[in-house]
This record gives C-alpha cells, sequence and structure tokens, in this order.
C-alpha cells in the first residue's frame, strides 16, 4: 500500500477521479431521464452559496494541487463545518458536536479493526507464497494490461459482494500492485476503476452491504429496488468499459495540465 500511496499524485488522482465522475453523472442522469420521462428541470436550492462556493473551492483546490491529501482536506471540510453550523447559522449544538465525535470514535474504531485484521491476514498470505502464486496464475494466463487489468476489476467486484471494501483494498491491493505495475498498468487508472467497481459491488446480492443499509433505512425490500438499481449498476459498466478502453478519458486532462506547465 505504501508504494501504491507513493505512485500516485494526490492532484493527478482526484482529477482523474472527477472525469469519471462527469462521466457517471451524464450516464445516471440519462437513466433518470428514461425512468422518469416527465422530470423537469434541475433546481439548485443553495442556501449561503457565497460561503459553500467559496470554501468548495478551497477544499477542491488544495486536493488538485497536490498540497493535501483528501483526508486531510477532510479535515478542512470539518472545520468549515463547525463554522458554518455554529457561526454562520447558529444551528449547531454542542450536543450535536459530541454525538458527531462520539460517532466519529465508534465507527473508526470499527474500521481500524477491520483494517488491522486485513493487514494481519495479508501479512500470512504472503509469508505463505499467496502473492507469488496468485502472479504466476494471472501472468500465466495472459500478459496483456488490458485483460489483467478486467482479471483485477472483476476479483474486486467479486470480493465486494461478500466482504467490506476497506478490508478488501488492505487485503488485495499490496499484491495485485506489483502485479499491474509488471504488465504496465497505469496506477492512477487503476485505482480509479477499482474504486468505481467496489462501489458495484457493495450494491450487488447476496451480501452488497450499501443496499441493505439503504434499504434497511428506508424500510424497504431489496427485492423491489433491484430492478430500478439494476439500470444504473448498467450505465456504471459502460463507463468502466470506456474508461478500459480509452483511459485517456481520465489521464488527458492532468497530461495537458502537466504539458502546460512544462510549456
Amino acid at each position: 500500500m505504501k508504494k501504491l500511496q507513493t505512485a500516485l499524485d494526490k492532484g493527478s488522482t482526484f482529477i482523474a477521479a472527477v472525469m469519471c465522475a462527469a462521466m457517471m453523472i451524464v450516464l445516471f442522469a440519462n437513466v433518470v431521464l428514461r425512468q422518469v420521462p416527465n422530470v423537469g428541470g434541475f433546481k439548485w436550492y443553495m442556501e449561503g452559496s457565497q460561503y459553500l462556493n467559496v470554501w468548495s473551492m478551497l477544499i477542491v483546490g488544495t486536493i488538485m494541487s497536490g498540497k493535501v491529501s483528501p483526508t486531510e482536506a477532510g479535515v478542512i471540510a470539518v472545520v468549515y463545518g463547525l463554522f458554518a453550523g455554529g457561526v454562520i447559522y447558529r444551528e449547531l449544538k454542542w450536543e450535536d458536536i459530541k454525538f458527531a465525535f462520539c460517532e466519529t470514535v465508534r465507527v473508526s474504531g470499527r474500521i481500524f479493526i477491520v483494517i488491522g485484521a486485513a493487514k494481519l491476514y495479508t501479512v500470512m498470505l504472503t509469508t505463505a507464497g499467496f502473492d507469488k502464486w496468485m502472479a504466476n496464475t494471472m501472468l500465466g494466463f495472459s500478459t496483456n494490461p488490458t485483460v489483467i487489468l478486467i482479471m483485477i476489476l472483476l476479483l474486486f467486484f467479486i470480493v465486494t459482494m461478500f466482504m467490506e471494501s476497506i478490508a478488501t483494498l488492505t487485503l488485495f491491493m499490496p499484491i495485485l500492485y506489483p502485479i499491474a505495475t509488471q504488465v504496465g498498468i497505469d496506477p492512477i487508472v487503476m485505482s480509479v476503476l477499482i474504486t468505481v467497481v467496489i462501489g458495484i459491488g457493495l450494491v450487488t446480492p447476496p451480501v452488497g452491504m450499501c443496499i441493505y443499509v439503504a434499504c434497511d433505512l428506508m424500510d424497504i425490500k431489496v427485492g423491489d429496488v433491484l430492478p430500478t438499481l439494476l439500470p444504473f449498476i448498467g450505465a456504471t459498466v459502460v463507463c468502466i468499459a470506456l474508461m478500459i478502453a480509452f483511459p485517456q478519458l481520465i489521464t488527458l486532462p492532468t497530461l495537458l495540465m502537466k504539458s502546460g506547465v512544462a510549456g
């Protein structure tokens, strides 16, 4: 994981993710318009937008510049949230802050336990030679970067249908990243694609953690949601296929920016 973090430029990865998100927005909007043909125009309600716009540009700008990581930018967003809720709108109470801190500790503690267990299991697999076996198996099947990338994405999709996303990343990325770099796969493209694929896996039964949580919150059955969800999954698959076939769709803006700076 440390090698992957070193290889990835924060700003370039963020821009690539934004380009991917823009493609998905277009595809999702098409799905919405087809499912709800009489939908009207989109309306934006942004009370206090002058403050929101300034801070949004600040947060996005710091990430794109590579000065801070997304996690550090999240700290900036939290500080703004406390300032906006407590000073600008005067709706944030001490009880709300206390509840937020308690929930953060509870959720973060659970995540760290999962990461620790996954890291231990990764060390065990590596010690047992699982990484070498997987590398020999995948490279024995093909050395084509596109084929290897598709195999990696299918693996993450299948695993996240049954396992939590952070544990999956902690478990498999240290094993699969060296294989990807060996055949020449762009780490930025691979990271963005894996993130999207994990999103699909988390809403796909039989486990699909996110879809069950959402249905439980809305008090509806999973079977009632699936027919509506399938077109969005299909649109996401189309987006993935486009990025695999034309990775320049998400890397070109970064290349243009770098060439402009160099020029």
